[in-house]
């Protein structure tokens, strides 16, 4: 808007044209993406941009596409000035009441999250507005709940909603996750596990020495890397978390259940290692990607301990060097089964005490229950392919023998 003076005149004319006869979904959707664009370049205006949605979305001229793009409008209008949050959150509550809800789920949601990260006041409402939404899976209002949970106590806010008792439970146990942790959480773990269990917490202690230490290793400084859960971290611990989520919350979760709180010892070991070895580096996501997914703790507490002893070993020269990564993956991806093959035996105490090369042989000539053809089943065995992937394996192996 070249000439702010003139908003209001701009506006009252943007007004009239949107209760216009004239109108269709088509020219309404344009004008609320203009709207949008107003919004995002002249924060200022954000309060005239709302009065204008909340007149907008009267006309039945609105279809739900007009609609959605209408609502979506305010995501916006509370970036520009957060001080409108509350009078968004009205909106949201009427339309939610309302037989003309058209709002995307998925950005409603966002909106909820971020005025109750934002507003601390309001979670109390954000809440009651998510909770009394009833057209969406429990899945999609849990994130809601882990935002407001970082400000409302527990155990009062159970006594006013009894029957969403394990999802605020587990919402409070994953307060401080950021959405792409509780998401892998929700993914992987049953929701008792995770409403009684320190899951939750244990993962953050690793994530925070497992992000720490590789992003510092790749040059960022130690007050930034400490940084990455807080929403004014500099761009490029953003940019380093978001490149490799994908290795680090996996990462986390397995080492916590694996290391529990002895991570931080594993990780010295490794950057010892780095240091009296330089030619044999092992890098922080080689040291921990291969990790398994967590067991039994009595199995995890045992793979803790025979990769301890066992990662580092010296050669034939009588040099410190690590195991081959693939070697390790192999006996990970195997370690259940091993436990099982052995405990079959009444002889899993001692696994962890076995030696190196015999446990990889052992991962390595897995006879795999029904397999159909051996030739492929020795194969399999010889990458360390678990059992409950075998037969996916196989059957794609068949099928291209036809």
């Amino acid at each position: 808007m070249a000439q702010p003076e003139l908003s209001e005149q701009v506006f009252a004319t943007f007004n009239t044209a949107l209760q216009s006869d004239q109108n269709n979904s088509d020219s309404l959707k344009k004008a609320y993406r203009s709207l949008s664009y107003i919004a995002q370049a002249r924060p200022a205006l954000a309060e005239q941009v709302l009065e204008t949605v909340k007149t907008a979305v009267q006309s039945d001229k609105n279809n739900s596409l007009s609609l959605n793009v209408a609502y979506d409008l305010l995501p916006d209008i509370v970036d520009a000035q957060p001080a409108l949050a509350e009078q968004v959150l009205e909106i949201v509550k009427n339309v939610n009441q309302s037989c003309r809800w058209r709002f995307s789920l998925l950005n409603k949601y966002n909106l909820l999250s971020k005025i109750a990260q934002s507003h601390p006041e309001l979670a109390e409402q954000v809440l009651e507005i998510t909770i009394n939404s009833g057209h969406d899976r429990t899945t999609n209002k849990i994130n809601v709940y882990k935002a407001c949970m970082r400000h409302l106590p527990l155990e009062e806010t159970i006594s006013k909603y009894p029957e969403k008792e394990q999802d605020l439970r587990v919402a409070h146990k994953g307060r401080f996750s950021t959405d792409e942790e509780f998401k892998y959480a929700l993914d992987h773990f049953d929701k008792e596990t995770l409403a009684e269990s320190m899951i939750f917490r244990a993962q953050q202690r690793v994530m925070n020495v497992l992000f720490s230490t590789s992003a510092q290793n790749d040059g960022i400084s130690k007050e930034d890397a400490s940084s990455f859960r807080r929403a004014d971290a500099p761009l490029s611990v953003k940019d380093y978390m978001a490149s490799n989520l994908a290795w680090l919350i996996p990462a986390s979760f397995n080492g916590a259940a694996v290391f529990k709180e002895y991570f931080p010892s594993y990780i010295k070991l490794i950057q010892n290692h780095n240091q009296k070895n330089p030619e044999d580096k092992l890098s922080i996501h080689d040291a921990v990607y291969w990790l398994p997914e967590p067991m039994s703790p009595e199995a995890n507490a045992r793979f803790s301990q025979f990769i301890q002893r066992n990662i580092l070993y010296q050669n034939a020269e009588h040099q410190t060097v690590h195991r081959p990564l693939k070697e390790l993956s192999i006996i990970a991806k195997n370690w259940k089964a091993l436990e099982k093959r052995l405990q079959d035996q009444e002889d899993n105490s001692a696994i962890a005490k076995l030696k190196y090369n015999d446990v990889l042989s052992i991962c390595m000539s897995v006879i795999y229950e029904d397999q159909r053809n051996n030739v492929f089943a020795i194969e399999a065995a010889k990458h360390g392919t678990p059992e409950e992937e075998y037969h996916n394996y196989e059957d794609i192996y068949l099928a291209g023998l036809k």
